[in-house]
């Protein structure tokens, strides 16, 4: 150990700083990343079937993700992305929104996910 240091625990500093984990930073670029190919680029998702909310608006949209046939696939970008995605509740996802305010409600609802956990401890 070097002189001048003392020993510290990486959750606690995180704690305090209100830093995400890893976990939360996947799952925030993950769901950005998402977005913005719903958004733009849609077209390339025509496998996974866009479908509608139960309201029938089309501008906040759960993603149909097929069976997976193996264990490979499970561990593919766009079927765990896509399952993520359907995850999120409908007033995050909304498509028509711009990047910026999908972002801020994308980190109140990992903030609130993480608030949930702690109290339900």
């Amino acid at each position: 150990m070097l002189q001048g240091f003392t020993k510290f625990k990486i959750q606690s500093l995180r704690d305090q700083l209100n830093l995400p984990t890893l976990k939360e930073r996947i799952t925030y670029f993950t769901c950005t990343r998402m977005f913005k190919i719903l958004k733009h680029h849609s077209g390339c998702l025509q496998s996974y079937g866009k479908l509608p909310n139960r309201s029938g608006r089309r501008d906040q949209i759960n993603l149909m993700v097929p069976a997976r046939r193996s264990e490979i696939y499970k561990k593919s970008y766009f079927y765990r992305a896509a399952l993520l995605w359907n995850t999120m509740p409908f007033a995050v996802k909304n498509v028509n929104s711009s990047v910026l305010n999908f972002k801020t409600s994308l980190a109140s609802w990992i903030m609130q996910k993480r608030n949930d956990i702690y109290i339900n401890d």
